[in-house]
Formats: C-alpha cells, structure tokens, sequence
C-alpha cells in the first residue's frame, strides 16, 4: 500500500484502480468491516426494544439489579 501511494501520488485516480486490483488480487473486501458493524448496531437496537416493551419483563429485578438503598435489613 506505501508503494502504491508513493507510486501514484500525482494521481489518485490511477492509484485507486491499483487498489482495487490489490483487493481483488488478495480477496479482500473494503466495505467488508462496517456490515459487521452495522449487523451489530441493527441486532443490539432491536434488542434493547424488545427488552424496553416487552410486558413480561417489566419492574423485573434480575435486568436492573436491585439498589442498596431499597434493601431492607
């Protein structure tokens, strides 16, 4: 990747090209890290909403924990 950018640094439009040729060379995706990322945000969303509406669950202790203050000794 250095010597690409060295290569072409008067041209950046050739020096893409030769990147991508280098990912398809390799089998590497670019855009491969934010689907995972974006599964993760989408999934971790979706949850929290099912868990915030869900009726069964709520004033459930075991989600919240309880708090120092309410015990009685």
């Amino acid at each position: 990747m250095q010597e690409l950018r060295e290569k072409y640094k008067d041209d950046p439009t050739r020096m893409n090209q030769e990147v991508m040729k280098l990912y398809k060379q390799y089998g590497i995706n670019p855009v491969g890290g934010c689907c995972r990322w974006r599964f993760r945000i989408l999934f971790s969303s979706g949850l929290y909403q099912m868990l915030a509406q869900a009726v069964e669950l709520r004033n459930a202790k075991f989600l919240l924990g309880t708090r120092s203050s309410n015990r009685t000794r």
